[in-house]
């Protein structure tokens, strides 16, 4: 691939103001999964971070054992690409739920479900995955999900995700590859910015966001949603 694209920048932000101060600057959670440049956006990010950081950690140590090496490089690559397209899934991801269009507690209620899967021959981290399908479902259907995969979470992981409900201002992203599952917070604070927008624009990207971001991964292309 092209020596021109920018690989760095998933290791060079705050995981709660997503400022880009570089990896020097940034201070690991002890998940260590998670990354702040201040002592004040780590306090503000721990009451949507605290479950996904104890998830994390038992995770982080299972990988750890020994006999899950093949594991563990399969999730550090998937942590890699993550990061690169953190910011690219959160933007779609408003798209997709269509706040303008949608009842109130919209977030509360419902989820993104993406599927990716391991590209093995590639090189570079904004290939390593590929999407293969994506939708917003309802939580209820999400845990039938969960309950119909053959691996990737227990009965008691699906009991603690089902509780485990962040309210009307927080987005909730669930990934899938391979076996394992990977969980995304956004907390959108103020919500008026996003229900203000063109009912018209809003159906439009809603319609299109899918297919938009499954383009975007495949060109290797991270960056803020466009106005489609």
């Amino acid at each position: 691939m092209s020596d021109a694209l920018d690989f760095s920048e998933y290791n060079q932000k705050c995981s709660y103001c997503l400022k880009e101060v570089g990896k020097d600057n940034l201070r690991s959670c002890r998940c260590r999964y998670a990354r702040y440049c201040s002592r004040q956006c780590q306090t503000n990010a721990w009451p949507t971070h605290k479950a996904a950081c104890s998830t994390d950690k038992s995770l982080k140590y299972k990988l750890d054992q020994p006999g899950n090496k093949e594991s563990k490089k399969l999730h550090d690559h998937f942590t890699k690409w993550l990061n690169y397209y953190r910011d690219t899934i959160c933007t779609r991801a408003i798209s997709a739920f269509n706040l303008p269009n949608s009842p109130t507690n919209k977030l509360a209620t419902h989820c993104m479900y993406l599927v990716v899967e391991q590209q093995p021959e590639a090189k570079d981290i904004p290939f390593y995955f590929r999407m293969v399908s994506g939708q917003v479902i309802s939580r209820r259907k999400m845990i039938d999900t969960f309950n119909n995969l053959k691996k990737g979470m227990t009965e008691e992981e699906v009991d603690s995700w089902a509780r485990d409900n962040r309210g009307e201002h927080t987005l909730h992203v669930v990934i899938q590859f391979e076996d394992m599952i990977r969980f995304l917070w956004f907390s959108l604070r103020d919500l008026s910015s996003y229900r203000v927008i063109d009912s018209a624009k809003a159906n439009r990207r809603a319609g299109m966001w899918a297919n938009a971001l499954a383009s975007a991964i495949d060109d290797g292309r991270a960056g803020p949603d466009r106005d489609d």
